[in-house]
């Protein structure tokens, strides 16, 4: 799933984290550009711990780290 650019932010990051801990299909996810930040991608991997199907997590441009 390509959701590059939607500046989903910390919300939006932990409703996708809600949705990957019952996912079952989705193996790919691009979340470039969405200024999900540092709580945001713990929200998120904390998340995949629980999912087993999912391979690959783009997080470029998301304001991550210092």
């Amino acid at each position: 799933m390509d959701l590059t650019g939607n500046t989903i932010g910390i919300n939006g990051a932990k409703s996708i984290s809600e949705s990957l801990q019952i996912n079952s299909t989705l193996t790919s996810l691009n979340l470039w550009g969405n200024r999900i930040g540092d709580d945001g991608v713990k929200s998120i991997l904390v998340s995949l711990q629980i999912n087993s199907t999912f391979t690959t997590l783009y997080l470029g441009n998301n304001d991550i780290g210092d």
